[in-house]
C-alpha cells in the first residue's frame, strides 16, 4: 500500500545536549554558557564554534496539526515561505 505525504506539526521546544570536559557540573555549566552558542539561521539549530552538540530532541513534542501536503507547493521551497514570526533579521 502506497502512502500519502502529511506535514506534521508539532511543539518547537528542542532540547539540545552538549558535550563538555570540566572537573565539576559547575565547571560544565559554566562552560556551555561562555561556549559561544548561537541560532543559525541556515540550519536552522544553535551551534558553537567551542562545543560539539551531541543530541537534539523534542522531549515535550506535542503533535499540533496533521494534514495532506498541498501539492502546488513544491517541497524544496518550503524553507522560503514566511511564517510571519518576530525575528528581527
Amino acid at each position: 500500500m502506497k502512502g500519502s505525504k502529511f506535514d506534521v506539526t508539532t511543539s518547537h521546544c528542542f532540547t539540545e545536549h552538549w558535550e563538555v570536559v570540566a572537573k565539576n557540573k559547575s565547571e560544565a555549566a559554566k562552560k556551555v554558557m561562555e561556549g559561544s552558542i548561537k541560532f543559525d539561521k541556515t540550519s536552522r539549530t544553535y551551534v558553537s564554534n567551542k562545543l560539539t552538540r551531541t543530541l537534539i530532541t523534542i522531549p515535550d513534542a506535542k503533535i499540533l496539526a496533521v494534514e495532506h501536503i498541498v501539492s502546488d507547493i513544491p517541497e524544496d521551497n518550503w524553507d522560503t515561505i514566511s511564517y510571519g514570526g518576530t525575528d528581527p533579521d
